[in-house]
């Protein structure tokens, strides 16, 4: 990594509070990085991480030469297993399901899934009444 980039990286975990700190913070940090540094590629994806994190949506910034510059990899605390850009027509993380609590894909767009299955719904508003 180019000492400009690893200072403005170390400066903008400064400014958070710390590299844990810029969770959920990787587009706001890849548009001011890409703002600062125009050689910077802007890359939306997903990460592949040990668990608990799993697979995560995720923004991080490429050079030229396809040499990942993450400003906001100090938010994964149990490390990076790989980086995959988004094509056009992969699912995205849409939330968690409100009654059970895992992972809810689907097409970008989508209006955000509050549950995951017909069964969750049910199981769900039952426990309003």
């Amino acid at each position: 990594m180019k000492p400009a980039h690893a200072d403005w990286i170390r400066a903008y975990e400064a400014k958070c509070g710390g590299g844990p700190a810029t969770l959920g913070k990787c587009r706001e940090a890849v548009e001011e990085m890409v703002a600062q540094f125009p050689e910077l590629t802007l890359v939306r994806g997903h990460v592949d991480c040990p668990p608990p994190w799993n697979r995560r949506a995720h923004w991080w910034t490429k050079r030229a030469d396809g040499t990942i510059v993450d400003p906001t990899v100090g938010q994964f605390v149990c490390g990076i297993l790989r980086y995959e850009e988004y094509k056009e027509g992969d699912p995205v993380r849409l939330g968690k399901c409100m009654n059970c609590g895992v992972e809810i894909w689907g097409p970008p767009g989508k209006t955000r899934a509050s549950v995951c299955s017909e069964d969750c719904e049910r199981i769900l508003m039952e426990s309003f009444d």
